[in-house]
């Protein structure tokens, strides 16, 4: 009876482990050279500061910049700018100075204290500095794609689970 019990809570332990949804931003410049900026965030983050004229959010992000593919900066925080239609779409990117301002669709759903990104390729934005050419502006393209990605607390069910699973199975054949 104890056995069939332990085996209950550890199997229910392993089901309630679960994974959650992040998004890998790819955003790729028509730049000589071309410039790929690439980070990841929560499908739907829970740090999100609102912007204060009511356009968009604010998130904190690891952002990586590459050149022809060569790593031009390392991963570094900076601050990604989300922007609803009535604040032109797109997105910026900034630790202080701009690294990225481009306009284009909205690309969350929900409110701005509780936004969900859509996912898709080729969201196409606007205005996008060519660092070759002063001046001059260039399309970029934004592709947003969904990965599980497993969460600290359920992997921490799960191996519970796990845990309790064999200690009842060693249990049951140490007898």
């Amino acid at each position: 009876m104890r056995f069939s019990r332990l085996l209950f809570v550890a199997v229910i332990l392993m089901l309630a482990a679960g994974t959650a949804l992040a998004d890998d931003f790819t955003l790729t410049a028509d730049t000589t050279p071309a410039i790929s900026i690439t980070f990841s965030l929560p499908a739907t983050p829970t740090s999100v500061t609102p912007l204060v004229d009511g356009s968009g959010f604010s998130v904190s992000a690891l952002v990586t910049v590459y050149g022809d593919s060569a790593l031009l900066e390392p991963a570094a925080l900076y601050t990604v700018d989300f922007y609803n239609a009535a604040g032109g779409g797109g997105l910026d990117i900034t630790n202080g100075l701009y690294l990225v301002n481009v306009q284009g669709p909205q690309l969350f759903v929900g409110s701005l204290a509780n936004p969900t990104f859509l996912t898709g390729a080729d969201f196409e934005l606007s205005a996008f500095p060519d660092p070759a050419l002063a001046g001059r502006y260039n399309p970029a393209d934004l592709d947003i794609t969904a990965s599980a990605t497993p969460e600290p607390g359920s992997l921490l069910l799960f191996g519970t689970g796990i845990a309790g699973f064999l200690g009842a199975v060693r249990r049951k054949f140490a007898r």
